[in-house]
């Protein structure tokens, strides 16, 4: 039997948890642990048959050498490390559900419910605080490779700015807040932080007229500005090393219609006795405006495009969808009318 890699006990029930029945889909499973061991590592087997459709289900993990519950530092999964189990999108689906349990005010519940509300939203922290292990030092935005179930990649989906630095911090942050305050008080404002929060979330969406060239969405070639005003690639810029992924991802992006011709080329940033070898027209797929600047970086040094036009290609099987003449005028016009 494969045995998993788990950073804690509740990291492994988690991961059972996450994983229904194979056969019904039944989701409650109260299984018998067999602790075990290899040399000094820690094995534990959970083994139990579904209490729906009576099939034999068994999971085996390989446990790290420390479980950091058992420090006293309150709700934790893991060290340092990222999951080996549970990727970003999965821990912020857990928290959601977890916060989403409990009530807006609690400061009428009894108080062995308070203290359960109280443990669901400090666990719910810990969930958001995983999630953020998954960014790359002094990046802004975990990477899209890093999203590997279904259930990670729905939730991305559904909305990807809350992988953004900022926005993990602020909710754990908020999360933990809000537990503070009803251990402390009794009584939470979760309602008055939800209202907050959908307003931040909204301010981030920009109004857009149907039909116009602002209804595309540009893909970013680089990362930031040195101080002489030149394009630059952040050091946690994602690589894709998949070269399976890389050649369907460079076959999306090099079969859409051209949108702007640009018959000049640019110098390779990296490169630069390479000459003149940069394309730099413009292409679209109906939804996406970028640069041919996107698959020549991708196809040299494996630099990935940004994690919503990854995601997006992924989505349309990455099969480039035809594309109307009057949306490809649009695309056009993305950067203003000709000579502007």
């Amino acid at each position: 039997m494969e045995y998993l890699l788990a950073r804690s006990v509740a990291e492994a029930r988690l991961y059972l948890l996450l994983h229904p029945c194979e056969r019904c889909g039944e989701v409650e499973f109260e299984p018998d642990a067999a602790p075990g061991a290899d040399g000094d590592q820690l094995l534990v087997r959970y083994a139990g048959n579904c209490p729906n459709c009576g099939v034999r289900r068994e999971f085996a993990f390989r446990m790290l050498d420390e479980d950091p519950a058992a420090d006293g530092a309150g709700v934790v999964f893991g060290g340092e490390r990222t999951s080996a189990l549970i990727d970003p999108g999965e821990w912020l689906w857990f928290a959601d559900r977890l916060a989403a349990s409990v009530p807006a005010d609690t400061g009428g519940l009894p108080p062995s419910d308070r203290e359960a509300a109280i443990e669901d939203l400090r666990t719910a922290a810990a969930a958001v605080d995983e999630a953020l292990k998954f960014l790359p030092a002094g990046g802004d935005l975990v990477p899209f490779s890093a999203f590997v179930s279904d259930r990670g990649r729905a939730v991305y989906a559904e909305e990807p700015s809350r992988f953004r630095r900022v926005r993990l911090e602020n909710s754990r942050d908020e999360l933990r807040r809000l537990a503070d305050e009803a251990a402390g008080s009794g009584a939470g404002t979760r309602a008055a932080a939800a209202a907050v929060a959908e307003a931040a979330a909204l301010a981030d969406a920009p109004e857009r007229e149907a039909g116009s060239p602002a209804d595309f969405r540009v893909a970013e070639v680089f990362d930031a500005k040195a101080p002489d005003g030149s394009a630059v690639m952040s050091p946690s810029h994602e690589r894709i090393a998949d070269a399976a992924e890389r050649e369907r991802l460079l076959a999306y992006l090099r079969g859409a219609p051209v949108a702007i011709l640009v018959p000049n080329r640019d110098t390779d940033r990296f490169q630069p006795e390479r000459g003149q070898a940069v394309p730099m027209s413009f292409r679209t797929d109906g939804t996406w405006v970028w640069s041919e600047e996107l698959a020549y970086y991708l196809e040299h040094y494996a630099f990935a495009p940004e994690p919503d036009l990854q995601l997006h290609i992924a989505a349309h099987g990455y099969q480039v969808p035809e594309v109307p003449a009057d949306v490809l005028l649009a695309a056009s016009l993305v950067f203003g009318e000709p000579g502007q």
